[in-house]
């Protein structure tokens, strides 16, 4: 996107990431301290760049998964914002989720744990909003941390579709094989939204 010269992209800033883990500290998780938390924080990363000039059209932020719940504050607090949901092969992410596991210390110990207990996978589930009990389980093999992840993140996806926000999805395979293609679209929709 920054090859256009007129956008600013961020690549998984943890600002959102932290406003995620306090989302779940409170009761609706839309409270006004979470509120002014979350409007600080994008103001913030979405400052206005003087170097840059023209000044940028417009900022795109890829949050990780389990952000999604963030949304409807967000979108509430910056009604013209645009939200895309990118979504890979299930099994693909697993693996790549794994191999991730095997450099980040604190997900190689949920693999690990996992193994021996299904709280590991109560705590996932409680900290992406979900309090089902069928889906608390050992994880019986090193795809399943993944596959869960994905499923409920996704789901979450499919009920915000179904509570009416408008928020379209993008598959990461077709960003990777047609990156110049998938841009000019991504960048189509979100003015098209824009002028809508």
């Amino acid at each position: 996107m920054e090859e256009t010269g007129r956008c600013v992209s961020m690549s998984v800033p943890n600002s959102p990431v932290l406003l995620a883990a306090k989302y779940w500290k409170f009761d609706d998780g839309n409270s006004p301290e979470l509120r002014q938390l979350a409007r600080d924080i994008i103001r913030w990363d979405c400052r206005p760049y003087p170097t840059m000039q023209p000044q940028p059209l417009g900022y795109f932020v890829k949050l990780r998964a389990h952000c999604i719940v963030l949304y409807p504050m967000l979108k509430d607090l910056f009604p013209s914002s645009r939200c895309l949901f990118m979504y890979r092969d299930i099994v693909s992410g697993a693996k790549s989720m794994y191999r991730m596991s095997m450099v980040l210390p604190h997900l190689r110990l949920v693999y690990l744990l996992g193994r021996f207990t299904s709280r590991v996978s109560k705590k996932i589930l409680y900290s992406l909003g979900s309090d089902r009990p069928d889906l608390c389980m050992r994880f019986d093999n090193d795809i399943m941390p993944g596959v869960l992840l994905s499923s409920l993140v996704t789901s979450s996806y499919l009920d915000l579709r179904r509570r009416g926000f408008q928020i379209s999805a993008v598959r990461y395979e077709d960003l990777v094989a047609r990156p110049l293609d998938m841009c000019r679209v991504i960048l189509e929709f979100c003015r098209a939204r824009l002028t809508s």
